[in-house]
Formats: structure tokens, C-alpha cells, sequence
């Protein structure tokens, strides 16, 4: 079958933070730009030791694996925010499903692409699948939202699910509210 890469583009979304409230330059932010395999076999990011270093992201031990993050990962035009595996200095870094399923992109191996969904070819979707609602009562809650990505009405309740990039690196969110609360 051979082996699939694809260019990703990381940065420290704690540097955009500093640059964005003009605390900072934007030539200060960690970001590194190089080719990953692509393993629809591996479920998370992983990334070389010396690749989380050069980003500045903090390394946490959880679960019996060390961990590093947040981060922001880019393909193409589709980027969100994520943890990853550490990996031994030099290794190859890999993508696995969760990045993949979240940017909503299929993983063509005979033609060795990667590509958007047909069904999502401008931004990611989230499906939900046996969502439970439960009553709200929380205070009123307005979301700035590049886009409405699907609603679901019954009785009195509204859901929602949104795209921000307003938020931590393309946020996805779901909301609950009251039909009388809109």
C-alpha cells in the first residue's frame, strides 16, 4: 500500500494568546511546520520529544504515557486544538483517528491523499449520536459562532452545535437552551 504523509503545521496556542491580547510579537510564536505519517492505526497524535520542546508545550505523565499539550494542528485549511503522545527525540511523528475524525478527513490510501469529506468540504461536522439532554440552569449564555453547524428542536428545547474560531483553535460546541431563553 506504501506509506501516506501529509504536511501539518503546529503552534503553541499559548503564544497566539499572548500575541493576540498585544502582549507580544507574532514572530514569538512557537510554531513548526513538518510531514507526518498518516496511521488510520494509531489513535492520537504523536510527536518527537525534541518537536514538543521546540513548541514550549508542558509534558505531563498521565495514564503510564507522558503527554504534551495543548497544541494546535493544522491541515490544509482545517486546524484544531489537541493533546499529544510524546515520542523518543527524532521519531516519526504520526497522525492517528482522533486527529482525522475531528478535521473530518479521509485517509485515501491508494492514492496516498488526504482529503475532507465530501459531505464537509468547507469545515469539520460533529455528529452526535444519542444525545441526553438535561435541564439547564445555568444563566443565560450567548455564543459567537463563525457557524451553526446543526440544530435539533423538541418540546421546548433548542440544541446546537457551533464552530468557533473565536474560541481555543476552532472549538466545537454544544448547547442547550430553553426555546424562552432565545
Amino acid at each position: 500500500m506504501g506509506e501516506m504523509t501529509v504536511n501539518v503545521t503546529l503552534e503553541n496556542p499559548i503564544d497566539r494568546g499572548v500575541f493576540e491580547r498585544g502582549d507580544g510579537e507574532e514572530s514569538a510564536i512557537r510554531r513548526s511546520s513538518l510531514d507526518a505519517i498518516v496511521d488510520t492505526g494509531a489513535v492520537m497524535l504523536v510527536l518527537p520529544q525534541n518537536v514538543v520542546e521546540r513548541l514550549g508545550l508542558e509534558i505531563r505523565q498521565q495514564a503510564g504515557r507522558r503527554l504534551a499539550g495543548p497544541l494546535t494542528i493544522r491541515i490544509g485549511n482545517r486546524f484544531m486544538s489537541t493533546d499529544c503522545v510524546v515520542g523518543p527525540p527524532l521519531s516519526e511523528p504520526l497522525v492517528g483517528q482522533i486527529i482525522l475524525e475531528a478535521l473530518d478527513l479521509i485517509a485515501d490510501c491508494t492514492n496516498r491523499t488526504l482529503t475532507p469529506r465530501p459531505e464537509s468540504p468547507d469545515c469539520p461536522l460533529l455528529k452526535l449520536k444519542g444525545v441526553k439532554t438535561a435541564p439547564t440552569t445555568r444563566p443565560k449564555e450567548y455564543l459567537v459562532a463563525d457557524r451553526i453547524l446543526h440544530t435539533w428542536e423538541h418540546d421546548d428545547t433548542v440544541l446546537a452545535v457551533a464552530f468557533s474560531t473565536r474560541r481555543p483553535a476552532g472549538a466545537v460546541r454544544v448547547m442547550e437552551r430553553h426555546r424562552s431563553d432565545l
